[in-house]
């Protein structure tokens, strides 16, 4: 698990998405610029990561999705949209928790 409030000591800065005074948001930007190359999520504001987006190619559009839908150690789905029209592409599974999906299937929504 990854808990948002150790994510300032690595260059990620906290975002405050829903304006309640509570950090529900970390990214970073390689060329420091207004596009984020790294993107964490925590939605129900409990500390800890539900997903990341990740811009791979730096043209501020998400590439990369990446979930932990169980809540157990790891994030095993990741979703890709390779042309950058926001509509997901691929679908993978990490089933061994290395952080690389063994299995990529056509995504069918």
């Amino acid at each position: 698990l990854i808990y948002l409030d150790q994510m300032n000591r690595i260059g990620l800065t906290p975002h405050n998405l829903n304006e309640n005074g509570v950090p529900d948001a970390y990214r970073t930007s390689a060329n420091n610029d207004d596009y984020y190359d790294v993107l964490m999520i925590d939605e129900d504001e409990n500390g800890v990561t539900d997903f990341f987006a990740f811009d791979t190619n730096h043209d501020g559009n998400i590439d990369i999705y990446v979930f932990d839908e169980d809540d157990v150690e790891g994030f095993e789905h990741f979703y890709y949209d390779y042309d950058g029209d926001g509509e997901i592409d691929e679908h993978g599974i990490d089933l061994d928790g290395d952080g690389k999906p063994e299995s990529r299937d056509p995504y069918k929504g």
